[in-house]
């Protein structure tokens, strides 16, 4: 008897009663599409979301690390122009971008000035517009907070301010440019201080590699005005505010 059993068992496979369709060990008992899964590249192919991942993967390449280096520019702390809002807005002249659009008294005014900038010159206007256009990031970059105003529009703005600060600075000093008009202005106390005054506000500015390089395309073509130093005709033109007459030392006359 037992010789029978030692006999069936040697003979017999050991999983005699294991059912056909019984997987192998490394055959998953649920497989991924039973519960719904699909393959992951499959998957993300067809993800609704894509147009958005799309646009958000656009918008982070836009973002440039910040350039702290060219900053010059910013605007009044929000605790600062709280207390009197007007002393940081200007009156008369607006100058750059972050006052652009403002409502001013002298909208027409900085226009007329800066046709007779170009007018004067012995150069062509593209020449201002060239050297612009190399600058544009740079003085874009000058400023704390993005510049959201198109290429063309912007530089067409810095071009104007330039120019208009110019002249200003020129009809100022040399009086054989100026006409009625900047007689009226020059020797109207109140209305030449409020527009040195918009001048120095701090949100009121363009980068001063601006004005310098202008102003020495028009010395250079314009040997015959014997134009001073740029330094000089600013500090000439705020002497009010500097009572002592301080200039740097290293101020090229």
């Amino acid at each position: 008897m037992g010789r029978g059993v030692s006999t069936w068992t040697r003979d017999t496979p050991k999983h005699r009663d294991t059912p056909k369709h019984h997987k192998s060990e490394n055959t998953p008992i649920i497989s991924s599409e039973e519960i719904g899964l699909e393959d992951r590249s499959t998957n993300d192919t067809k993800s609704p979301y894509n147009e958005l991942v799309i646009d958000i993967e656009g918008e982070l390449k836009d973002i440039k690390p910040l350039q702290l280096s060219e900053r010059c520019i910013y605007r009044v702390p929000p605790t600062l122009r709280k207390l009197n809002e007007e002393a940081y807005t200007p009156r008369m002249v607006s100058i750059g971008p972050l006052h652009r659009g403002h409502q001013v008294s002298f909208r027409d005014f900085k226009n007329r000035y800066f046709k007779k900038f170009v007018q004067r010159s012995a150069i062509s206007l593209s020449t201002y517009v060239e050297f612009l256009k190399d600058c544009e990031v740079r003085a874009r970059e000058s400023y704390d907070e993005v510049i959201y105003i198109p290429s063309n529009k912007f530089v067409y703005m810095m071009l104007v301010d330039a120019c208009f600060i110019l002249e200003l600075l020129l009809k100022s000093y040399y009086p054989k440019f100026r006409d009625n008009e900047d007689t009226y202005i020059l020797s109207t106390p109140w209305l030449q201080s409020d527009i040195n005054l918009d001048l120095i506000l701090i949100e009121n500015q363009i980068p001063f590699f601006i004005l310098e390089g202008q102003y020495n395309i028009l010395a250079a073509t314009s040997s015959s005005m014997q134009l001073q130093s740029l330094p000089n005709s600013i500090l000439d033109f705020f002497k009010k505010y500097n009572a002592l007459d301080r200039r740097p030392n290293n101020l090229i006359q």
